[in-house]
């Protein structure tokens, strides 16, 4: 199952680069075994459980008076085009709250929160860490833990940049973690086993973040269909990668017939997938009445907000107003509130008898529509929607 931190992965191209062992890319589960006792891990790192009898208190933020210190401003760093950035990392210690003594730290630029980087999109810039940090841990460390032996070095710094696009390589690799790709019918059974025990939960999945290089192509072939089929979702986020998988037309056919929505994020697609414009499935889900509705994904990470996105489907895919409209309606009909919908016939508009003859707009809705609307809490909000529209409406 691809998390919402798209952790893909590229196992399969790594492999045959040389650089993970080729025995990651087994999709077979039964060649990983659970750890026996006394032990930490999986087959692949195996170590004995360190000593938990000893663990640091820790302060409950619950008895600490909020709201007593100002809120710390982090520093702006400027980029200019053509000339690095210089960051230090060092070891400090700063007070964290009124009642507190000062905390040893790992800091960006001498204090905590580190500095905000301002640049122009489109601009590469060079960052430089410089790394002051001491050789020895203050606290203590568990070589018990996968990567932390006793044999490796006890500092070690891999700095994610977050909401800037970085190389892998300057990025601890987040792209190659194999487990995603290689346990993903596992996922989809434990769904399966638990839908069967709680149907009315329900399950919106990420699946299809994914494109051409980041996967081998056998893995492009099957995530958005077995997440509905086998996962149970009503709703994909993502779904980027739908025309590679088999039988794309009709699993197109098959989550317009069953209702499931696709959330389009086209800002997020662009800037971490590279599929933009006529590259991206969003007016093919159209064609084939799937229901769609906007979404930003991540808002810091792709700089992006709702108003954007819309203007962005109206630009590159001449949307109109009533696109726009039924987008907005579908994410409410196909979201997971409570209660039953305000439409009888959500295609048609056709709202339920309760609130037939009311209009959205009007002041007050009639007792019947009144107590619908109270019981039902989608219903509510779609209602709101509409007035919405209409108060917008009449500004034209």
């Amino acid at each position: 199952m691809v998390d919402r931190r798209r952790f893909l992965t590229t196992a399969g191209w790594a492999a045959a680069a040389g650089w993970i062992p080729s025995r990651l890319l087994a999709h077979d589960m039964h060649d990983m075994h659970a750890a026996p006792a006394g032990k930490v891990g999986n087959t692949l790192c195996m170590h004995p459980m360190g000593d938990t009898s000893r663990l640091p208190g820790l302060v409950d933020p619950a008895h600490l008076s909020p709201f007593v210190d100002a809120l710390p401003l982090p520093p702006v760093l400027h980029a200019v085009h053509g000339k690095p950035l210089r960051v230090r990392m060092a070891q400090t210690s700063q007070k964290l709250h009124r009642d507190l003594p000062p905390t040893t730290l790992w800091t960006y630029g001498g204090r905590y929160p580190g500095p905000t980087i301002e640049a122009r999109t489109g601009q590469p810039v060079d960052v430089i860490w410089e790394n002051a940090l001491p050789r020895k841990h203050f606290l203590p460390v568990d070589h018990a833990i996968c990567g932390a032996e006793a044999d490796k070095p006890e500092v070690r710094a891999i700095v994610h940049l977050h909401g800037a696009k970085v190389p892998h390589a300057d990025d601890g690799y987040p792209e190659d973690w194999y487990v995603p790709m290689r346990d993903f019918d596992l996922h989809m059974k434990m769904l399966d086993y638990l839908h069967g025990i709680y149907p009315k939960v329900h399950i919106s999945l990420h699946a299809g973040e994914l494109a051409v290089g980041l996967v081998p192509p056998e893995g492009l072939s099957f995530h958005v269909r077995e997440s509905i089929e086998k996962g149970h979702a009503e709703r994909i986020g993502h779904g980027a990668s739908v025309m590679n998988e088999h039988d794309a037309t009709g699993l197109l056919e098959e989550m317009a017939r069953r209702k499931v929505l696709v959330e389009i994020c086209l800002t997020s697609n662009d800037v971490i997938l590279g599929v933009r414009g006529e590259e991206h499935p969003f007016p093919v889900y159209l064609r084939y009445g799937v229901p769609v509705a906007l979404a930003t994904d991540d808002e810091g990470v792709s700089r992006s907000d709702m108003t954007h996105e819309y203007v962005r489907a109206a630009e590159s895919y001449h949307l109109s107003y009533l696109g726009l409209k039924r987008m907005a309606r579908q994410s409410l009909e196909h979201s997971f509130l409570a209660g039953a919908s305000v439409w009888s016939d959500a295609q048609a508009l056709h709202p339920v008898a309760a609130c037939a003859g009311d209009r959205p707009e009007a002041a007050s809705a009639s007792p019947g529509c009144h107590r619908f609307l109270d019981a039902n809490d989608r219903a509510r909000v779609q209602w709101k929607l509409e007035r919405e529209f209409a108060e917008f409406e009449k500004r034209f």
